[in-house]
């Protein structure tokens, strides 16, 4: 008797849990027809005022690309423009070190975007019997840091090979394979190339700088703005307290008055368009329902109530946000790159985070616009539209 009171107990036990999966299932089941029939439904709303649709469809893509677009091209502009500022010259000076002491010092900070080290030694010589300042350097770096240099000729290749600044070739009647005396050298060399620069620098003769130097002047070209440059230089100082960087103001200032100006000019842009955007949903989404009055009156007549009308225009809203968003999106990419190519001539990245924020972003422009209209479509009246008035 026992066992069979207990087998029956078992039965029981199984078809409360059997019946308990089963209402979950089915409940599951009904809110995945439910989800599908409201989507469906939407779509087929959108399908059916494809015009005016598409209308809406093209502002919020046209506002996601350029939400997109300016974004990317706001968070890469830092690096961009401190390339560009780098053909202005260095932003960082030390004086009086070694080759060996830079690179201990450098070693023991963060990595750095270093664009070129460019070391100067000068000494007084005579050069055809006038006196003359030479200027030992390495020509592979002068090129990084101080792009603007303009050569005539060729670079030095050997110790016997020097270059001449512009106003040192005019004055001695010097050109390019002529020969010169340096006696502080020891020896003769020969002029491969002329420098013209437009500042004291061709007043000067440059000729090879060995290895393992120690230079009078080191120039560094950092991409970094006028904060991180300050970060550096005390960093510098931590790990050689002998190192003193004193930085070139007029190119860090310049370049962070500049950023700081073409940044806020961005969030302007952005802004206008994203307003313009929303104005121009909010106006389509405001024609479509005077279009669908009386529809909104029947659906109201039927038994629908104000937060069913409301959803049904938040969710249409939802779902061009998102087209437009993702249209947008790619669109961006298209006009980051175009832009970070014509000016700066660099590519520009993708940035993940960028598209799901600008997917969002486009969403919720969609449906602040559509709040409005919706408000407007819940005060409708069913016996007044159905009427005919």
């Amino acid at each position: 008797m026992d066992a069979k009171r207990r087998h029956t107990h078992h039965n029981h036990h199984h078809a409360h849990h059997s019946h308990a999966r089963h209402s979950a299932c089915a409940g599951r089941t009904k809110r995945g027809r439910q989800f599908k029939f409201v989507f469906s439904m939407l779509i087929s709303s959108l399908m059916r005022r494809f015009g005016r649709m598409l209308v809406a469809l093209l502002a919020i893509s046209v506002g996601a690309t350029v939400l997109y677009g300016m974004v990317a091209i706001y968070y890469d502009m830092p690096r961009q423009l401190g390339r560009e500022f780098r053909s202005y010259g260095a932003n960082m000076v030390i004086e009086n070190i070694s080759e060996a002491e830079l690179d201990a010092a450098l070693a023991k900070l963060p990595p750095l975007s270093i664009v070129g080290i460019t070391p100067y030694k000068y000494s007084s010589v005579s050069m055809n019997s006038l006196p003359i300042t030479l200027v030992q350097t390495d020509f592979s770096q002068v090129q990084q840091t101080n792009p603007y240099w303009q050569f005539t000729g060729r670079l030095p290749r050997a110790a016997n090979e020097i270059v001449l600044g512009s106003d040192v070739a005019e004055y001695m009647l010097l050109n390019i394979v002529d020969i010169v005396d340096l006696p502080e050298l020891g020896r003769s060399v020969g002029v491969v190339g002329i420098v013209k620069t437009g500042g004291v620098e061709d007043g000067f003769v440059y000729a090879m700088l060995g290895d393992n130097w120690t230079a009078d002047i080191v120039e560094l070209s950092i991409v970094a703005q006028s904060d991180e440059l300050e970060k550096i230089s005390t960093q510098l100082m931590q790990a050689a307290p002998n190192i003193t960087p004193q930085l070139v103001k007029r190119v860090a200032q310049s370049e962070t008055v500049v950023l700081d100006k073409l940044q806020a000019l961005v969030y302007l842009v952005t802004i206008i368009v994203l307003a313009l955007t929303m104005i121009c949903v909010a106006t389509t989404m405001m024609a479509i329902v005077m279009e669908r009055k009386n529809e909104i009156g029947l659906k109201k007549a039927l038994g629908a109530k104000n937060i069913n009308v409301m959803m049904e225009f938040l969710g249409e809203s939802a779902l061009l946000g998102l087209a437009g968003g993702l249209l947008g999106s790619i669109l961006g990419q298209v006009f980051a790159y175009a832009v970070a190519m014509s000016i700066f001539g660099r590519a520009i990245g993708t940035y993940p985070l960028l598209i799901l924020a600008t997917l969002l972003s486009s969403m919720l422009i969609a449906i602040i616009a559509s709040l409005l209209p919706a408000r407007i479509a819940i005060k409708i009246e069913p016996a007044i539209v159905l009427k005919g008035e």
